[in-house]
């Protein structure tokens, strides 16, 4: 742990506002995370932590109070909701499968967003099925050995031949063609194609501080334009680059905002196709 820093505070699971979501929301089991591969990858999450001396990558458990969490899913009003913004679900699956079957009990999808550094024991699988969760897988082309062991062992004996429901969601960047970062981000579309996996693209946001800018296409990049602000910021993004792939760049909004020009999600992080 960096001088300075501080540990989060194990305060109770509940439901929380994101200002990229919008009006939907996110419920976090833990609060930070040991990090991917890549300690200096673009992890906004790990960013604001470090704005605000908070060791990110060292995660707190967090209290699940049932009454609490009934509470507010009682008065929510969307039909879906993300687990696993500024932690990752799959360090605690057997409290994110009973969260997952508390959200189903008041006809919320849960859709569970994770890396899968832990593969869930089978009592969790069949929570997270009867709770029609969906799993959102999260890789990028710089992530060691591309899809790890307990990522293919997920995909592979828990979904494919089971019934959760399934989404790759690819960090995606736009590399020199031909370099072995473009190649692994190739590889990681076939797998999903050649296993009928939905595609759900969200462009890495890049500064040119970053120690991925050398690795990335450049000349296709340009300034970001803020979905909630309608602002150009100081990151840099190649906008999407994987074909017949949902994308995952504007608010989670279903509704356009034609004053930031914000497009709005018709899909809604795929839980309406």
């Amino acid at each position: 742990m960096e001088k300075g820093q501080r540990l989060y505070k194990a305060d109770r699971i509940k439901i929380q506002r994101n200002r990229k979501t919008g009006e939907a929301g996110t419920i976090d089991i833990q609060r930070g995370c040991p990090g991917c591969e890549l300690r200096n990858a673009p992890c906004y999450a790990a960013k604001g932590a470090r704005m605000t001396n908070l060791n990110f990558f060292h995660p707190v458990k967090r209290i699940f109070d049932r009454e609490l969490l009934k509470k507010q899913l009682k008065n929510y009003q969307h039909e879906w909701i993300r687990i696993g913004c500024i932690s990752d679900p799959s360090l605690d699956w057997e409290t994110t499968a009973e969260v997952a079957e508390l959200c189903r009990q008041h006809k919320i999808t849960p859709v569970i967003v994770s890396k899968i550094h832990k593969t869930p024991v089978k009592q969790a699988i069949e929570k997270l099925d009867f709770a029609e969760a969906q799993v959102q897988v999260s890789l990028s082309a710089l992530m060691a050995g591309n899809y790890p062991k307990s990522i293919r062992r997920f995909i592979g004996i828990y979904c494919l031949e089971g019934s959760v429901k399934l989404v790759m969601r690819i960090n995606s960047m736009a590399f020199p063609k031909g370099s072995n970062s473009w190649k692994n981000q190739e590889l990681l579309v076939k797998f999903c194609h050649e296993r009928e996996l939905p595609i759900l693209e969200t462009p890495v946001r890049l500064f040119k501080t970053s120690p991925i800018w050398k690795l990335v296409d450049q000349k296709r990049y340009h300034r970001h334009k803020s979905p909630i602000s309608g602002a150009l910021d100081s990151q840099q993004t190649a906008g999407l680059v994987i074909p017949n792939a949902y994308p995952c760049f504007s608010t989670c909004s279903p509704i356009p905002n034609k004053e930031t020009g914000d497009p709005g999600c018709p899909h809604q992080c795929v839980t309406k196709v």
